[in-house]
């Protein structure tokens, strides 16, 4: 049903757009250019709802490229058994969509000193998603999530065990 939602409001605002091109189109009567410039307004206007999530994807990329990232303590690694902690997510600033730096941090379960540490970036829905799906916060125009590839290897390659309930008093 929410698809159907969608794209009955991608079709009226594909037609919002296309009068209101015409409309604009018809101010210009003596220009040889007229059609031209009709066919211009609508393609400017039809990216607008999502246009904060157009221009959100080079800072996520770039973001993606300098702050998600694998910390290994290697010389601590092998053969321990670890369990994940979740830090709190960081909004990052300065960003035209809210996006989030999540750190996962995997501690030894003896000493419960960091072995592995793990960022990775996740970002939410413009404007326009914010509008249409409260609960739901993907972006429409880009894959909002990103993290280092493979990076769950390293423990298994260096033979440490993950455990799943954290130890008791650890924090």
């Amino acid at each position: 049903m929410t698809g159907f939602f969608v794209w009955s409001l991608a079709l009226g605002w594909a037609a919002a757009c296309a009068w209101l091109a015409h409309r604009i189109g018809d101010a210009f009567i003596e220009s040889p250019l007229r059609l031209e410039l009709k066919i211009v307004m609508f393609l400017a206007l039809l990216p607008v709802p999502v246009i904060d999530e157009l221009l959100a994807k080079p800072q996520f990329d770039q973001l993606c490229a300098t702050k998600a990232n694998v910390s290994l303590h290697a010389d601590r690694l092998r053969g321990r058994t670890a369990y994940e902690t979740d830090v709190p997510p960081e909004l990052l600033e300065g960003t035209l969509v809210p996006m989030h730096l999540h750190r996962r941090i995997y501690l030894d379960a003896g000493s419960h000193r960091p072995l592995l540490s793990v960022a990775y970036i996740q970002a939410s829905g413009g404007k326009l998603v914010g509008a249409l799906q409260p609960g739901q916060r993907r972006p429409l125009t880009f894959k909002g999530w990103c993290a280092p590839q493979h990076w769950l290897d390293p423990l298994g390659a260096l033979g440490v065990h993950l455990a799943d309930p954290e130890p008791a008093g650890a924090r």
